[in-house]
């Protein structure tokens, strides 16, 4: 089983994404607050191979920068897929604090076991900081960013996602999947290009970039 969350703040309203896709391939996906309890109506109580948030995790202080945040923000990165900075006041440290939240949540259905790829667990759980504008970003062909103008804020995910469904890298990265845990399911394969809005999309993201991590699959 494999976890994916796309971290909001609110304990009341239904701002966090979960996603949950099961080794028969089964995917639920759902909206809920920052509570476990709303969280594991679709995480469950299971425990999952790896889980992946969609939000900056660390044990620093909230006014110091993190130097993967940094690197995202030079050269190519910073057109490619440029993230917020966690220790900016605002909402940069309220997601830093949420993230830092949901890890402990996962904490609890992800213990550490060896998987197909090393990775940098967080806190010596099956635990992983999930970048998806970088994920998306990176593999996105250079001469698509050409075409790349007046994207307004907060909609390059959106644009990012656009650019691998016209070129079908979500149906590429599914078969690579296939070819070590067999056949998906077909509506695996239509989730990917048929969710509309940021918030529905975000949580299978982070599941795929997941999945890399269990199947050792780029």
């Amino acid at each position: 089983m494999i976890i994916g969350l796309d971290v909001g703040f609110s304990s009341k309203r239904l701002t966090s994404g979960v996603a949950r896709l099961d080794a028969n391939g089964a995917l639920r996906l759902g909206h809920t607050t920052v509570e476990w309890e709303s969280r594991r109506q679709i995480a469950g109580p299971e425990t999952a191979e790896i889980a992946a948030i969609d939000a900056p995790y660390t044990n620093a202080g909230e006014a110091e920068g993190r130097s993967c945040e940094r690197v995202f923000t030079l050269g190519a990165f910073q057109r490619r897929c440029k993230p917020g900075l966690s220790h900016v006041p605002g909402t940069g440290r309220s997601l830093r604090a949420a993230g830092w939240a949901s890890a402990q949540q996962l904490k609890q259905i992800a213990p550490s076991r060896a998987l197909a790829t090393e990775f940098p667990r967080i806190d010596g759980c099956n635990v992983v900081e999930a970048f998806p504008n970088a994920y998306l970003g990176v593999r996105l062909p250079a001469d698509v960013y050409t075409g790349m103008i007046g994207v307004r804020r907060g909609h390059k995910f959106d644009w990012l996602y656009d650019g691998w469904v016209e070129l079908g890298l979500f149906r590429s990265l599914i078969r690579a999947a296939a070819s070590a845990t067999g056949p998906p399911r077909r509506h695996v394969q239509d989730e990917s290009t048929s969710r509309r809005t940021r918030r529905a999309r975000l949580p299978p993201d982070c599941g795929r970039c997941a999945g890399r991590q269990v199947y050792g699959r780029g």
